[in-house]
């Protein structure tokens, strides 16, 4: 099962993951080598979070196969496997590849925020 926590760093949290990789389950997108599922034995930063949106973490949630992170504005992000729905961001466009290997904003009606 995938580990991840967030790290303090005042004001703002890093967050951080390790474990088994396949279906994108750690939110690492590709390795450098371009392997898709690769694992973590070490943790390594959720990159996507910060160099794409920006986005700093205060609370998350990691299962067996998908992870959610609430950030510092109340934003909710998923990740990982996406079968029968469990990221919150319906379906994805490929049936047979339904996994997120990076941090996908989850749509709320009335752009609802958690704090």
């Amino acid at each position: 099962a995938p580990r991840c926590i967030p790290l303090e760093a005042l004001p703002y949290s890093s967050l951080y993951s390790w474990g088994v990789g396949i279906s994108g389950r750690l939110g690492h997108g590709k390795s450098l080598e371009g392997i898709i599922n690769a694992d973590a034995d070490h943790p390594s930063r959720v990159m996507a979070l910060q160099v794409i949106a920006s986005v700093f973490v205060k609370d998350v949630a990691c299962a067996f196969d998908h992870s959610a992170a609430v950030s510092v504005d109340g934003h909710v992000y998923s990740w990982g496997s996406a079968s029968t729905g469990k990221l919150g961001v319906g379906l994805l466009d490929d049936s047979y590849e339904q996994f997120a290997m990076y941090p996908m904003l989850v749509p709320f009606p009335n752009r609802k925020r958690f704090r």
